[in-house]
């Protein structure tokens, strides 16, 4: 065994730790793909020399993994939406525990930076209201986002996002975006698409802007 394989092996078990106590009631499925998105975000964060990655450096894992969804939502495909598209709206509320069991999965680097999010006062005396959500963390929400919108019928290839205001621990935050253009042409069908993460006054925490590219 390589030294790769066994820090591959050594975070595989870090994160299905990780994936059991902020989900301890999940299927193994379900848990199986929290450990796949931390995998791909914490590659994210920290690509390796050489790893396949999509046009905007993400890696490849991160655009194809397929994450659990509940199972009475049916998936968009290239026919169901138009320019000018409203997609339904997401829900996430990060509690204070995922937030530390997210920055403990992300190495040492973020582990040593990260006292805004988890510490109260510290993020006081930066001038925040109190712990903030991870930049990466919400990054990853809009991603696993819009893989369940898309899941089977398209594949994210670009996701960008800009902060606009921090969000705190505890506080339900709504995910949506517009369909901005749709494009066929040389035989791919692409659309573009507008996102948001809105905190519960309606303030704008998160614009992004995605492609999906459709089977």
């Amino acid at each position: 065994m390589t030294d790769r394989d066994a820090e591959i092996i050594a975070r595989v078990r870090e994160f299905a730790a990780v994936a059991e106590e902020i989900a301890p009631d999940a299927t193994p499925t379900a848990r199986l793909g929290l450990v796949k998105q931390m995998l791909a975000l914490s590659s994210y964060q920290q690509p390796q020399h050489g790893a396949a990655a999509t046009a905007d450096g993400r890696p490849e894992a991160l655009s194809k993994l397929q994450l659990p969804v509940p199972a009475k939502s049916s998936p968009l495909g290239y026919d169901d939406i138009e320019e000018g598209t409203e997609l339904p709206a997401g829900k996430r509320t990060p509690t204070t525990e995922q937030v530390v069991a997210f920055i403990g999965s992300q190495g040492g680097a973020m582990r040593a930076g990260g006292t805004q999010f988890t510490d109260a006062e510290f993020a006081k005396s930066m001038g925040l209201p109190g712990p903030i959500i991870p930049g990466n963390m919400k990054h990853g929400f809009l991603d696993q986002y819009l893989r369940g919108l898309f899941r089977g019928e398209g594949s994210i290839t670009r996701l960008q996002m800009a902060m606009r205001r921090p969000d705190l621990h505890n506080i339900e935050m709504t995910l949506g975006g517009t369909v901005t253009k749709k494009e066929e042409a040389d035989g791919k069908r692409t659309a573009e698409l507008e996102l948001f993460i809105d905190n519960p006054q309606g303030e704008r925490s998160v614009r992004g802007a995605a492609t999906v590219v459709f089977d």
